[in-house]
């Protein structure tokens, strides 16, 4: 399954978590191949660390697998310069994880994706 497709928001305003249905990695992907300079997604709420640990968190180890994807393809869009990640503090022991869309690089492939090599004739 791979949830809802993000709709289309102004660069100011925060896109919303979903309104309850979770966010997968590849619809984070999605919205991180459309979203221009300045958007902002809120990808979890909650204490990450806590709840990606198989050891002490109270998701389902479906959920929690699909956090740990999706945590990683955020910080491997951050480690490739297309986002920022912030943290917001909502109350204690809780924060929204946020992503926000830095300006696409011109003449850059396509974000995440593997560089297209060809063989040569030897």
């Amino acid at each position: 399954m791979t949830g809802p497709a993000p709709s289309q928001q102004a660069a100011s305003e925060e896109q919303p978590l979903w309104a309850g249905v979770p966010l997968y990695q590849v619809g984070f992907q999605a919205w991180l191949a459309d979203a221009p300079a300045n958007a902002r997604l809120t990808y979890h709420q909650g204490l990450l660390s806590v709840d990606t640990a198989r050891v002490i968190t109270d998701l389902s180890e479906p959920e929690r697998a699909r956090l740990v994807a999706l945590a990683a393809a955020a910080r491997q869009a951050c480690g490739a310069g297309l986002v920022h990640l912030v943290q917001q503090r909502l109350e204690p022991e809780r924060f929204a994880c946020i992503a926000i869309a830095r300006p696409k690089p011109r003449n850059a492939a396509a974000p995440l994706s593997p560089p297209v090599t060809t063989k040569e004739a030897a």
